[in-house]
C-alpha cells in the first residue's frame, strides 16, 4: 500500500465528483482546512483521517476505500471478481492505514456492510464462493461455515497482532504468519463447504 496516494486519489475523486473542498467538509462534519490537510501531501501540513471518516469519505465519492489507500488500481469495485485470499488480504492493507478493532470484527462481522469497507458498489459475493447453493436453507448453513471462518480469521490476527506488537516477532516473521492464517482459513472454508456439499449429496459427512 502506498499511503501517499491518499491525498492525491481523495482530492482526485472530489474533483471527479464535481465538489469544492468545502462542501465535501460540510458534508462530513469537517472544516475545509480539514479537507485540504487529508489532501495535502506535505507532510507537515498532512493529516490522516479516522476509519470511520475516510471509509464516510469513500461513501460519499462513490469510490473504493481499497483505491483511496492506494491498494487497488480501479476506484470502483463493481466488476470485481475475487477469491477469499484476496478478500482478507484487503482488511490487512487497511490495517497498515488505519488500524482496524479485529475483536469487534470478529464478534460482528455478519453485521457489517462491506460497502463501508470497500465502496459502495461492493458485493461480497462477488467472492468465487465455489460450490455456493442456490437454495434458501442450504445457502443459509454455507453462509454460516464461511462467518465461522471469518470470526476464527480475526480472533486468530489479533492475537498474532498482540505478539507483534510486544516486539516478540519481527516484521518478516508477522508477514509470513499472516500469508499462512490467510491461506489456512481459504482452505478451511473449501474443505468445510465440500463436506457440506458432499452430505448434500448423499455422503454424510458434515
Amino acid at each position: 500500500m502506498d499511503l501517499k496516494l491518499f491525498p492525491i486519489r481523495l482530492k482526485q475523486a472530489r474533483e471527479a465528483a464535481g465538489l469544492k473542498q468545502n462542501q465535501l467538509a460540510e458534508m462530513i462534519g469537517v472544516t475545509a482546512q480539514t479537507i485540504s490537510a487529508y489532501e495535502s501531501t506535505k507532510e507537515n501540513k498532512g493529516k490522516t483521517p479516522t476509519l470511520d471518516k475516510a471509509t464516510h469519505l469513500a461513501a460519499l465519492l462513490g469510490v473504493s476505500l481499497d483505491w483511496l489507500c492506494g491498494s487497488q488500481k480501479s476506484m470502483s469495485n463493481s466488476d470485481e471478481d475475487i477469491n477469499l485470499e484476496q478478500f482478507l488480504e484487503k482488511f490487512v492493507n487497511l490495517d497498515h492505514f488505519f488500524p482496524l478493532e479485529l475483536k469487534a470484527l470478529a464478534d460482528g462481522f455478519h453485521e457489517l456492510d462491506m460497502g463501508d469497507f470497500f465502496g459502495r458498489d461492493f458485493d461480497i459475493n462477488c467472492l468465487n464462493w465455489a460450490f455456493l447453493p442456490d437454495d434458501p436453507n442450504s445457502k443459509e448453513k454455507a453462509l454460516l461455515c464461511r462467518e465461522n471462518v471469518f470470526r476464527d480469521f480475526f480472533q486468530n490476527w489479533g492475537n498474532l497482532k498482540e505478539i507483534y506488537k510486544t516486539g516478540a516477532m519481527t516484521d518478516s516473521l508477522y508477514e509470513t504468519c499472516m500469508e499462512g492464517l490467510i491461506k489456512s482459513c481459504a482452505s478451511r472454508l473449501e474443505e468445510q463447504l465440500k463436506i457440506f456439499f458432499d452430505s448434500r449429496n448423499g455422503n454424510n459427512r458434515y
